[in-house]
C-alpha cells in the first residue's frame, strides 16, 4: 500500500499532462471488473476529472454502487469518487479499506499537480 501511495505522488511529475486520469485508471487496474468516477464539487459547480474502468453490463442493469467523498476544508470543495462493479459482485472489506486509505492521498496528490 505505501508503494502504491508514493507512486501517485511520484506521479504528479511524471504524468502531469494528464495526472487525475492516469492515477483514476491505476487505482481501477488493482480493483478488477470496477469502473469509477472522480468529480470535484464546489461553490462554481461539478467539475468531472476523470472515468476509468470498465464492468460489464449485468443482464439485471444493477450495480453495486460504492461512493467515498474526500472533504477540501481549504477551498470549500469535496472529491466525490463512485466506484461501480456488476451486481452480484460486491466490494469486500479489503478493497473499501484500500480506496479509504488511498483517496485521501490522490486528492492531494491531485492539489500538488
Amino acid at each position: 500500500m505505501n508503494i502504491f501511495v508514493g507512486n501517485l505522488y511520484s506521479g504528479v511529475l511524471d504524468h502531469q499532462d494528464h495526472f487525475t486520469q492516469w492515477a483514476l485508471s491505476a487505482i481501477v487496474e488493482r480493483l478488477p471488473r470496477t469502473q469509477a468516477r472522480w468529480a470535484v464539487i464546489g461553490p462554481s459547480g461539478i467539475r468531472e476529472l476523470a472515468v476509468a474502468g470498465s464492468a460489464a453490463q449485468p443482464k439485471t442493469g444493477e450495480f453495486s454502487t460504492l461512493r467515498i467523498e474526500v472533504l477540501e476544508p481549504t477551498d470549500n470543495t469535496r472529491h466525490e469518487f463512485t466506484w461501480q462493479r456488476s451486481m452480484p459482485s460486491v466490494f469486500s472489506d479489503e478493497e473499501r479499506e484500500f480506496l479509504s486509505a488511498t483517496l485521501e492521498h490522490l486528492a492531494r496528490a491531485e492539489r500538488l499537480s
